[in-house]
């Protein structure tokens, strides 16, 4: 069918000519025998006129990885921004993991944890119950989500919240993404992402890892397309006070296992504008 806004995506070994047959029995039966009418349609390229595969594993995988703040001044408060999106006919998203620079930090203070206890609540919601009365304190929501799913040049948007939450999978504490899956009369329920955020204890480097992507809700496949997450509470992300040329690396972790390499430039301004004041104090005791 033609939706206008849907397009088909080329499974695995679907490429070649495919039958569909329909059977109709007629009020009349059994003195009428049924009618079966046959069409057929011939699949010979992937999507946006890739190659055909027999396995998704063979599919391209390299999702676009755009990171940063939006105000790259040393030592300034911005909002943090990340998209990783991925073409129709490529490998699916399963997990995220991302590496900030040095001195690309967060205020804590004054952000209390979402508890676990409203994360799980969250998880057994329905969108709209979700949407109407969110399951995390306001104070402890960071920023938000923007998730792109479905096939075809226009997917479906749905947004989410970002909340900081307590100690996770090893790391001292999380972020977590509750995105409503509610489009149009169809609600598929609450998703709940959780992120570990591991600090390294020297250098105070933070490195991100997701929890998997769902890749069906309701019996619906989501093939989701791009994940946008914008971290913009107030005074929250601080930019690093060294203006030296750095980066943000991730890895995209597909559903067939493959992993994709991404990095993008990170550097800061300003620098030279910074105070510089150092105290000494020397005491005996």
């Amino acid at each position: 069918f033609d939706g206008g806004n849907v397009a088909p995506r080329a499974n695995p070994q679907t490429c070649g000519r495919k039958t569909t047959e329909t059977d109709f029995t007629p009020w009349s039966t059994p003195q009428t025998p049924d009618a079966t009418p046959q069409d057929s349609f011939a699949i010979d390229a992937g999507a946006n006129g890739g190659n055909c595969v027999s396995a998704e594993s063979q599919e391209p995988n390299a999702p676009s990885f755009e990171v940063g703040t939006t105000n790259p001044l040393a030592g300034a408060y911005s909002p943090f921004v990340l998209k990783v999106s991925r073409d129709d006919g490529t490998q699916r998203l399963r997990s995220l993991n991302v590496n900030l620079p040095p001195g690309l930090l967060a205020r804590l203070a004054g952000t209390p944890y979402c508890p676990d206890s409203a994360l799980a609540a969250a998880a057994g919601r329905s969108g709209r119950e979700e949407l109407a009365s969110p399951s995390c304190p306001v104070a402890s929501e960071v920023g938000t989500v923007t998730v792109g799913v479905g096939p075809g040049a226009k997917p479906y948007y749905v947004q989410g919240h970002a909340y900081l939450a307590g100690p996770y999978k090893g790391g001292p504490l999380s972020l977590a993404i509750i995105t409503p899956a509610v489009a149009g009369p169809f609600d598929l329920g609450t998703v709940v992402v959780r992120t570990a955020l591991h600090v390294n204890q020297e250098t105070a480097q933070v490195s991100a890892r997701s929890d998997e992507f769902p890749t069906i809700l309701a019996g619906t496949p989501l093939d989701i397309r791009s994940i946008a997450l914008r971290l913009d509470k107030s005074q929250f992300t601080l930019n690093p006070t060294d203006c030296e040329a750095m980066s943000i690396s991730s890895e995209a972790i597909a559903t067939a296992g493959a992993t994709a390499a991404l990095s993008n430039n990170f550097q800061v301004g300003g620098c030279r504008g910074l105070e510089f004041r150092p105290a000494l104090k020397i005491q005996l005791k």
